[in-house]
Formats: structure tokens, C-alpha cells, sequence
């Protein structure tokens, strides 16, 4: 085959250049700011103009005009925030600008080059099998234009479809030794980690929580933080990480009623030293929200860091990084001697109107029959105790969501008990609220250190009670007790669905895949 001259870049070898760039772009549109898509297209716009004789190349100056703005919509997306999504990004800003400089055909192999970059980023993105299909689709195309660089016009006027048949060879031989390396090779832990701004939410808590949220999380075995103590490891009940108290319900999903009220937080910093505590130092994992785990109550005394009156703890900003902060637990304190003096709010005796009769009428039930507000919480505790089962995949609810949960399916996981036990509350006229967190974790009481994963994810509940104030109250506790006194991860050892889905710690039953995972976390801590 003829080759063409070694500077001059082919009419039809830049239409197969800007189809690689068109299916280059196509994976990240959905993942990355809107305005990104425009600046795509119209740098693919210009350059076809270029090559209709339309215009010409853009000048310098405004080259470097459009770099400038570029560089203020990133600033504007993503502050100062140092993430893998603003290096995405800048590889695609690059990448979509180099078209208005692309004449000579070592400028279209750079350009080539990077959509192998630009390919490989959207694996960040997006794992499942067929995005996976779509981009080694791309990676056929991007092949093609390679080809299509090197063949000469006369070639390519005659045969245009010649480089898809050839990059199809070339994928097609290279896919047996890709397939080879997948199943043999390790797949070991990178050895540095960026956050992913726009994954950290899907990744841990939300700020929400409805049937199924959280027993999504219990299948990935994902760090969440880790806790080092400077005394001795609490005992394992007391390991109930809050994150958020969930007061707002509308029949399907809880949530705060006023995430963002000024008036109920104040800085950390303010609040006194406190005697007689436990110290704990604590890696937080990056997860897109505001919001610390702490043991309660705790004290925090740090920049940056807010709390409310109920002892909660936020960031001022999202944790797009991993962050470190040390705390104080008031094993047996009270909170009310920091943050003054709590009481149940209107939201914490809310219902809907309407739904969910059944469990009501339970509730009063339980009411009339009760002598004070703990025979109602003990009558509940026994209900959950004598016929439900806790499981990882409970079954579908209908319309009337509590209800069906009560008295029909009866299978859930944290969030089904949760929920309903404060609704049953609520219905009997005892303020309550979901709260949502972590239990537990993997503690070695050796190294006093606590390890907590996404399959830690938990939530129980709070209710009101005279002269004790607000009183933690585990249903999932009732249903399955070693959920609390083994954790998660011994309590459902023997699960297909976690094996599949927990990684090592699914199989810390075997004697020396256990050692194995508790050395590489001794590794990572050090």
C-alpha cells in the first residue's frame, strides 16, 4: 500500500480521525459537567468547517481565549478541589482543543494517543459489561483512524472501509491475550488513590434513607474509615457510629427535616475540654457528603467542623479527600452539659395524614394497653422478637410500605426495622427518629484499632423518654442478635450473596485468607 506524504494528513483519514473523537466523547457526556459537551462540539464544528473550506484555523489569540475560559468552567465546577474528576476533565478539555490546531498528521497521532487515555478514564466512571462493550467499541474506531493515518488517499478513496477491517484483526488478535491477563494477572491495590468527586456519593451514606439503601452498601466490603483508640476499645454494643438523625418522613423515605438550619449548628471549637474520656483518632474514607462518624457522645474540637445540638458532626464542605480528625467519647456522658439542653421537636411526632392503617392501629393498640412510654417500646421490641427474619434481600414492598413490612413479608434489613419501629413510635404518640450510620466494624482490641467497611452500614432508632432524654433502640437488634454482638460481616459468613459480593472478609471463616486480609490492613494502617 502507498503511504502518503510523510507531513500531509488525508481527507478521509481526518473524517476517521474526528469519528475516533466523536466516540471518544460520547463515554464521558454523561459523566461530566454540561458545558463540557458544547465545547466537544464545537471544536469538532470548526474543524469540519476547516476541512469544507468554510473558514480557517482559529488565530492565537483566540486559542489561547478559549483556553482561559476553559480553565475559569473548571475552576467554577470544581473550586480548588484536587479529585481524578478535574484531571478527566482537563485530559478532555485538551483533548477536544487539540482538533483547532490539527493539520500535519503527527499532530492527528497525538491526538490518537490520547483518546487511549480518554478511553481508559471512563472505566472510572462506569464497570458494567456492556459500557464495557461500548468502549472497546471505541477502542476498534480509534484503531481504524490509526490505520486510516498511515493509507493513502487513492488507497482509502477505493476501499474507504479497509481500516475497520484491519483495526478489527488487530482487536480481535489482541482480545485472547487481554482475556488471558484479566483471569491470571493479580489485580493489586493502587498504590496511590484519588478521590472521584462524583462517585463518593454512591460509594457511602446518602443523606436519605428508604428500603433497600442500605442493605445495597452491606454488599460492598469498601473502607469507610478507620478508628485507632488511646485506651481500650469500647465494647462492641457501644460501636454505633452516627452519621445523621433522620426526623422527616413521607410515607417512602426518611431524611433531615432542616439539614441546613444556620441556627441549630455552631463550630466545634467551641465546646469545652472534657474529663474522663476516650480518645480516638479517625481516617475518614472520601464520600461526597458533609458528614463524620463519631461515637455517642463525643467531642470534636476542630476547624471546620460543625455540630448540633443532638451531638452530630458535619465538614463545612463535601469530604472529597480523605480526611482525619480526633475525638472524645464520653462513655455514660451527657451531652447536655456542651450543647445545652434537648427536647423532641414537632418533627419527631410527625406522620403523613394518610397510609399505612394497620400499623396504627397497632400502635394504639400497644397505647391503651401500656403503662408508660418503655412498655410501648418493650411491646414493639417483642413483636419485631417473636416473627420476623433479617436478611440481604428482602422482598419488594407495595404502596402501603410499612404495613407490608409488618404483616406480610416480615424479611428486611436495619432499614425496614428501623423505620417502622419509629413509625410504630410515632403512631403511639412517643417522639422518635431513624438514626444512620455504622455498627460496629472489625476490632482488634490488641492494637486498639476498630476497621469499619460499607457493609458495616446500619440504622436503629431513637425514642424519647421521661427524665432519660433520648434513648437508643435497636430493633434489628431483637430480630437478629449476632447482627450486634459478632457484626456484619461473622453474622453473614455463611451468605452466597455476601460471599459473592464482600471480598476477603466474606471468607475470614478460612484460617489463612484471614490472616491474609488482617496483614494487608496492618500494611495500609502503617
Amino acid at each position: 500500500m502507498a503511504m502518503i506524504p510523510r507531513e500531509q494528513l488525508s481527507r478521509t483519514g481526518l473524517l476517521y480521525v474526528l469519528a475516533a473523537y466523536g466516540a471518544c466523547v460520547s463515554l464521558l457526556a454523561f459523566f461530566l459537567p454540561w458545558w463540557l459537551l458544547p465545547v466537544a462540539l464545537g471544536s469538532a464544528g470548526w474543524r469540519l468547517l476547516v476541512f469544507a473550506g468554510r473558514v480557517s484555523f482559529p488565530p492565537s489569540w483566540l486559542k489561547v481565549l478559549l483556553v482561559l475560559l476553559s480553565g475559569a468552567g473548571l475552576f467554577a465546577e470544581y473550586g480548588i478541589t484536587v479529585s481524578l474528576d478535574v484531571f478527566v476533565m482537563l485530559l478532555l478539555l485538551g483533548f477536544s482543543l487539540k482538533l483547532l490546531e490539527l493539520y500535519h498528521r503527527p499532530d492527528a497521532r497525538l491526538l490518537l494517543y490520547l483518546a487511549f487515555f480518554v478511553l481508559m478514564t471512563a472505566f472510572l466512571f462506569n464497570q458494567s459489561p456492556l459500557f464495557a462493550v461500548y468502549v472497546f467499541t471505541c477502542v476498534a474506531v480509534v484503531l481504524s483512524a490509526l490505520v486510516a493515518l498511515h493509507s493513502s488517499e487513492a488507497c482509502l478513496h477505493r476501499q474507504w472501509w479497509q481500516p475497520l477491517r484491519r483495526a478489527g484483526i488487530v482487536f480481535a488478535m489482541a482480545l485472547p491475550v487481554m482475556l488471558f491477563m484479566f483471569v491470571v494477572m493479580p489485580r493489586l491495590p493502587p498504590l496511590w488513590v484519588m478521590p472521584l468527586q462524583k462517585q463518593q456519593a454512591r460509594t457511602g451514606m446518602s443523606d436519605t434513607m428508604s428500603p433497600g439503601d442500605i442493605a445495597s452498601l452491606a454488599r460492598s466490603s469498601e473502607l469507610a474509615f478507620r478508628v485507632t483508640f488511646a485506651g481500650p476499645v469500647p465494647e462492641r454494643r457501644e460501636l454505633y457510629w452516627y452519621g445523621m438523625l433522620l426526623d422527616s418522613f413521607d410515607g417512602r423515605t426518611w431524611k433531615e427535616s432542616c439539614p441546613d438550619c444556620l441556627g441549630q449548628w455552631r463550630s466545634s471549637q467551641s465546646l469545652g475540654p472534657a474529663a474522663a474520656a476516650v480518645r480516638y483518632d479517625v481516617i475518614l474514607e472520601p464520600h461526597g457528603g458533609q458528614w463524620l462518624y463519631t461515637l455517642s457522645p463525643s467531642i470534636i474540637n476542630e476547624r471546620g467542623v460543625w455540630v448540633n445540638v443532638d451531638g452530630i458532626y458535619r465538614y463545612t464542605r463535601a469530604v472529597g479527600q480523605r480526611q482525619s480528625y480526633q475525638a472524645r467519647f464520653l462513655a455514660g456522658g451527657q451531652f447536655q452539659s456542651w450543647l445545652g439542653e434537648q427536647t423532641p421537636t414537632d418533627n419527631s411526632r410527625a406522620l403523613p395524614a394518610e397510609g399505612n392503617p394497620r400499623a396504627r392501629a397497632l400502635a394504639l393498640q400497644w397505647r391503651e394497653s401500656a403503662a408508660d412510654d418503655q412498655a410501648v417500646v418493650q411491646q414493639a421490641l417483642d413483636f419485631y422478637r417473636a416473627s420476623f427474619h433479617y436478611t440481604l434481600q428482602p422482598p419488594p414492598l407495595g404502596e402501603q410500605r410499612v404495613d407490608d413490612f409488618l404483616f406480610n413479608t416480615r424479611r428486611g434489613f436495619c432499614e425496614h426495622f428501623a423505620g417502622s419501629f419509629v413509625f410504630l413510635m410515632r403512631a403511639a404518640g412517643i417522639p422518635a427518629r431513624v438514626a444512620v450510620g455504622y455498627m460496629g466494624g472489625e476490632v482488634n482490641a490488641a492494637e486498639r484499632y476498630v476497621v469499619v467497611r460499607q457493609y458495616d452500614a446500619h440504622a436503629w432508632a431513637e425514642v424519647w423518654l421521661a427524665g432519660r432524654g433520648w434513648v437508643r433502640v435497636d430493633p434489628t437488634a431483637a430480630v437478629a442478635p449476632e447482627r450486634i454482638e459478632l457484626g456484619f460481616a461473622d453474622a453473614f459468613a455463611g451468605d452466597e450473596q455476601f460471599a459473592l459480593d464482600g471480598g476477603l472478609a466474606a471468607y475470614r471463616h478460612i484460617a489463612w485468607l484471614n490472616n491474609l486480609r488482617k496483614n494487608n490492613i496492618s500494611l495500609r494502617r502503617g
